[in-house]
């Protein structure tokens, strides 16, 4: 991880600069940050980025940013291949609601431990809030 005082920052819980889904996983439940951006650049597989009722699937190269205040989550849509990505945030802010997701994986055995419930409130210390459609 590289601060930059508060400007910019990487997560990197497993490689330095990346993170990676699964086959045909989902990513956290989808959410709006109310103080930070979030940017994805793909690495390698297909990351769908999903906004509302809308997604995109994203190949490698690819280059999407989550604007504050815009619903939004990924996930790896190919049942076969491993998606890889570089995720940023501006500022840094949410990059205290990354290490203590890692704390909390690593104390309950994995990321399938934890529920999308208590991933909503860890995300909720970091002025970011579930993303609840219109109409329901």
């Amino acid at each position: 991880m590289q601060n930059s005082g508060g400007r910019l920052e990487h997560w990197a819980p497993d490689r330095g600069h990346v993170d990676s889904l699964p086959p045909g996983s989902d990513g956290p439940p989808q959410h709006i940050h109310r103080k930070h951006t979030e940017t994805f650049y793909v690495v390698s597989g297909t990351v769908r980025l999903t906004s509302g009722s809308e997604h995109v699937d994203v190949s490698p190269g690819g280059l999407v940013t989550a604007p504050i205040g815009v619903p939004h989550t990924f996930s790896n849509p190919d049942p076969d291949q491993w998606a890889t990505f570089a995720c940023t945030v501006a500022p840094d802010l949410y990059i205290g609601y990354f290490r203590d997701l890692a704390a909390l994986r690593a104390e309950s055995g994995g990321a399938d431990k934890v529920s999308p419930n208590t991933d909503l409130q860890i995300m909720a210390r970091y002025a970011t809030e579930p993303y609840t459609p219109p109409g329901s």
